[in-house]
């Protein structure tokens, strides 16, 4: 460990002990819900709900909140429980949202996927009650960005925009029926992934700038969070892809080969650190990478992509990590700051997105669960 960090390490520990009485990844007296049997399903439906209830609560009113992609996350989460539960709970704020936004996506944001992920939101609620005016902006959004494309590694030349984008235009395809939004779509994916993809890792960079940079001890810079985006953007979009496309057995090898290399790099308390290959620059543990990667890991199972035998233990290994994080109030802790590498953490940071990650994930799990029950 470099100086440097050693000084932040030795810093946290301080903090958190003066603070909330933890160390840096562990804390005895932090009231988490880890007391309970975090694989009996009612209490991952329970432990879903208390999370949401807490970042609604802490948020200002629906109306005030912005398209943004912190919020997409947020409610593509919502629904995904919902998804799963059948609970109205978890529908209602994401509906609400859409409402507030007049299902569109802003019009000076359009050509940037941060904003189109909003479009996400709005055809999984499409694709509940059928609704034109559901997808009515969204489908002119893309279709503009269509008729006018660039290549795309500059549309989506960082990881986190194949999360945001991409999956909306496989909605798209599912809702309207037209192959081309999933042509578009996987042609658009394979081009940004060109420059960010190493496949000698398995992993994607950030962005460019991260391609010949290495961290102090010398290893490559891989965020956790942001191949967690991609890989829970690939889950987004197989969900809708039709078995038959061209397109999709890419995908799944894609996703087998990412699987394969996250998931060694998991730590014993289940959970991931923000730099990969490189865990001692920031020893914290991470939620919102964690939260992605069991989420995907989990649905990859529970379609047969993956095998329980090899990954199960990886995502029960997850979602007890995750579990751990929340404490009594429905606070998700352990989420890296907004940022574009990975950072430090602490066990008071949270956000949005991490909550919408862990929802995912939790959906995930729970259809895992009850699909072991049934067997």
């Amino acid at each position: 460990m470099t100086v440097r960090n050693w000084v932040y390490f030795i810093t946290t520990i301080v903090l958190c002990a003066s603070l909330f009485g933890c160390d840096s990844t562990e804390n005895n007296h932090y009231e988490s819900q880890r007391a309970v049997d975090p694989f009996r399903a009612e209490n991952i439906r329970t432990v879903l709900r208390t999370t949401l209830d807490y970042e609604l609560g802490r948020r200002s009113p629906i109306e005030e909140q912005g398209p943004t992609w912190r919020l997409c996350a947020l409610y593509v989460g919502a629904l995904s429980a919902y998804s799963v539960t059948g609970d109205p709970y978890f529908r209602r704020p994401a509906y609400r949202w859409a409402e507030a936004h007049a299902w569109s996506i802003p019009d000076e944001h359009t050509r940037h996927a941060d904003y189109q992920c909003t479009g996400q939101v709005y055809l999984d609620l499409y694709a509940l009650e059928k609704e034109s005016h559901m997808l009515a902006d969204t489908r002119e959004v893309f279709d503009e960005v269509m008729a006018t494309s660039r290549p795309g590694d500059e549309m989506w030349d960082w990881a986190d925009a194949l999360f945001m984008a991409p999956p909306v235009l496989a909605r798209l395809g599912a809702a309207t029926g037209s192959a081309e939004y999933f042509h578009f779509m996987s042609q658009k994916f394979w081009e940004a992934s060109v420059p960010l993809f190493d496949g000698e890792q398995g992993l994607y960079y950030r962005d460019e700038r991260y391609v010949d940079r290495e961290t102090e001890s010398g290893e490559d810079v891989f965020w956790s969070r942001g191949n967690g985006w991609v890989l829970a953007g690939i889950v987004r979009i197989l969900q809708h892809l039709p078995p038959d496309h061209p397109s999709h057995d890419r995908f799944v090898d894609r996703f087998r080969t990412m699987a394969a290399a996250v998931a060694p790099l998991q730590h014993k308390d289940g959970r991931w650190r923000p730099s990969l290959l490189d865990p001692d620059e920031f020893p914290a543990p991470e939620t919102s990478g964690t939260a992605f990667f069991t989420y995907a890991l989990a649905w990859g199972i529970n379609e047969d992509y993956l095998s329980s035998e090899t990954y199960r233990s990886v995502v029960e290994a997850g979602w007890e990590g995750l579990v751990e994080a929340v404490n009594k109030e429905g606070r998700l802790g352990w989420v890296q700051p907004i940022g574009s590498q990975p950072g430090p953490v602490q066990r008071s940071n949270t956000g949005a997105y991490g909550v919408g990650g862990f929802l995912m994930a939790g959906s995930e799990v729970l259809r895992m669960v009850e699909r072991r029950r049934g067997e």
